[in-house]
């Protein structure tokens, strides 16, 4: 069973120029699907305003990778995605601790299904660049064709034109202000085909090129079930093999 995108189970939680870490918010993981995994993504400028956890019905979420590029200038910002295997289902609170106030800031969350409940998380990448360097595509080697590729990309100083790179899919593109110089753009996608060295990410197409960076994670595939032979019984054994020795003398 390869993983996939629960269908209309992708929201943002807060999308803000003052981010606070400390919020709680409503969101509905919808009551489908087997082996789910709920992915949840945070995004802020300095890093102040990213919470330091996560938890979904009161279940610890797991951070899974960070992205953070930095040049030093105060306004650099951070990415992570936060992972948590079988999520309540239906509408629960997703409370966000930690991590203080900063401006620009927001959250994501959306559900797969079809994800490996002991090992969910294959391969991880990141790439990050400072101002005048694009980083918003990332390589990741994709095991199987039954795994799936989450990634979010962070973008400083720059409005949300952005397009998706060739078989990937778009969930979330957006900024946290209207004004370019003042925006923090950020953006969450997938990619479920191929195998090998894979492209995730998007590309850019606004003028303004500032720090920024993605990070993907491979969800891996629930393994199939073992097929179960049938296991004859003992009288049958018997019978059948009384027939062989009449037939043979």
């Amino acid at each position: 069973m390869p993983v996939a995108y629960l269908n209309g189970s992708v929201a943002t939680l807060y999308n803000t120029v003052s981010v606070t870490a400390n919020q709680s918010y409503p969101y509905d993981s919808l009551s489908t699907g087997a082996d789910r995994i709920l992915v949840v993504t945070t995004i802020a400028e300095n890093g102040i305003g990213v919470p330091t956890g996560v938890t979904y019905g009161g279940v610890a979420l797991t951070k899974a990778i960070t992205v953070s590029p930095n040049s030093g200038d105060g306004f650099s910002e951070t990415g992570d995605i936060w992972t948590l295997t079988n999520p309540a289902a239906g509408s629960n609170t997703l409370a966000f601790s930690g991590g203080g106030s900063g401006r620009d800031g927001a959250a994501t969350a959306s559900v797969y299904t079809g994800v490996d409940q002991a090992t969910p998380i294959g391969n991880t990448a990141v790439n990050s660049a400072l101002a005048g360097t694009e980083a918003t595509t990332v390589s990741i080697t994709k095991q199987t064709e039954a795994s799936l590729v989450i990634w979010t990309y962070v973008y400083d100083q720059v409005d949300k034109a952005m397009a998706v790179i060739a078989d990937n899919v778009g969930l979330v593109a957006d900024q946290t202000d209207t004004a370019v110089t003042r925006a923090l753009s950020f953006g969450v996608g997938y990619r479920e085909v191929g195998t090998g060295s894979v492209l995730v990410g998007a590309s850019r197409t606004a003028s303004i090129s500032q720090d920024n960076g993605i990070a993907a994670i491979e969800l891996m595939a629930s393994p199939t079930g073992p097929v179960t032979p049938i296991n004859p019984s003992v009288t049958n054994l018997l019978a059948t093999s009384a027939r062989l020795n009449w037939e043979q003398g």
